[in-house]
C-alpha cells in the first residue's frame, strides 16, 4: 500500500506543477502575441493585415 500512495502522491504532485505551467503559459504566449500585433499595428497601415480592404 505505501508504493502505491506513493505514486499517487507524484501523480498529484505532476499534475499540480502540470497545471501551474499550463495556466502560466499561455498568459505569457498571449502577452508576447499582443505585443506583436501592436507592434504590427503600429508600423503597418490600419486594414492590411487581414486584406478586407482594398
Amino acid at each position: 500500500m505505501k508504493i502505491v500512495f506513493g505514486i499517487f502522491v507524484v501523480v498529484i504532485f505532476v499534475a499540480l506543477v502540470l497545471g501551474v505551467v499550463v495556466i502560466s503559459l499561455p498568459t505569457q504566449v498571449l502577452q508576447q502575441l499582443n505585443q506583436r500585433v501592436t507592434a504590427r499595428r503600429r508600423s503597418e497601415p490600419i486594414g492590411r493585415e487581414d486584406g478586407t480592404e482594398s
